[in-house]
């Protein structure tokens, strides 16, 4: 029987934007990928929220899906997000992009 049963083709969701509160701030447009285990946020995000002081250095190097490698400029850990009504920590790798644009955030 589950031989023959075929599964639905389902819609492509897109991508799923969320806005969030960190530090009393508004972060809308946020991507939501919850494949990932940990959020990235730009260095001008960090510091637009005050968050440099919880900048720790470290010697990483990320791989990105189109096979480019980058070294983050450091790591913010336990940071508060509040979406609708749930409140959780995050930690976040600390990025400095080439360009302007994408997103603010991505939270994993």
């Amino acid at each position: 029987m589950l031989g023959n049963y075929i599964m639905p083709n389902y819609a492509d969701l897109g991508k799923p934007l969320v806005d969030a509160v960190i530090t009393y701030t508004m972060m809308e447009g946020s991507l939501e990928d919850s494949g990932m285990s940990i959020s990235i946020m730009t260095i001008k995000i960090m510091h637009n929220l005050g968050l440099i002081i919880f900048l720790k250095r470290n010697h990483m190097v990320l791989q990105l899906a189109i096979r480019l490698a980058t070294m983050p400029e450091g790591i913010i850990e336990d940071i508060v997000v509040t979406m609708v009504a749930w409140d959780y920590l995050d930690d976040f790798l600390i990025l400095n992009p080439n360009k302007e644009g994408g997103y603010p955030m991505i939270l994993g």
